[in-house]
């Protein structure tokens, strides 16, 4: 797949270019207790990003739970802004936490329209892979992605409480097969 471009900001694979920007990014999400983050070791990145890097291209399509999936990095001239990652498919664990899609945005580049972008250009690559309905989850009290999801044509399905997340996690769609 080509990744399509923004404005000033592009979707590229994960490089070693912006080592100083993601590890800026990860220290953000980490101050925030975002989960993704928590297990990132800054002192085995800074020692090693190549390495990080590599881990990261090797394993693409990476697989998450058994379904192949392919990361991108969002950046402009400042560096990392954000990641997306694409599921090939669902699995039954992907069908109840976590959908076709997930992105993150890095808190200091929020607000910004990032979101909304990376999630439209997800769309094109998802269709590519002959995906008509893309499932989006987000907990109920992520007032930002409901509003990106909402932006980008999805519809919420239902909300539902999951025994390993305090807050409710909303189901989104979006039909891709009249488009």
């Amino acid at each position: 797949m080509t990744a399509p471009q923004g404005k000033s900001t592009r979707l590229i694979r994960p490089d070693a270019a912006y080592k100083a920007s993601f590890i800026a990014a990860v220290k953000e999400f980490q101050a925030e207790e975002r989960p993704n983050y928590m297990h990132i070791d800054l002192a085995a990145l800074e020692a090693d990003f190549p390495a990080y890097v590599k881990s990261q291209l090797t394993h693409e399509p990476s697989v998450l739970n058994g379904v192949p999936q392919t990361n991108y990095w969002d950046v402009d001239e400042q560096g990392y802004i954000g990641r997306l990652s694409i599921r090939h498919r669902l699995n039954a664990g992907l069908r109840v936490y976590g959908g076709h899609i997930g992105y993150d945005v890095r808190p200091s580049r929020r607000r910004e329209g990032h979101g909304t972008r990376m999630l439209a250009l997800s769309l094109l690559f998802v269709r590519e892979l002959g995906i008509d309905q893309v499932m989006i989850t987000c907990d109920e009290t992520n007032i930002g992605s409901r509003k990106i999801i909402a932006a980008n044509g999805g519809v919420l399905d239902k909300i539902i409480k999951l025994d390993f997340r305090e807050v409710p996690t909303m189901h989104w769609w979006i039909d891709l097969s009249a488009t």
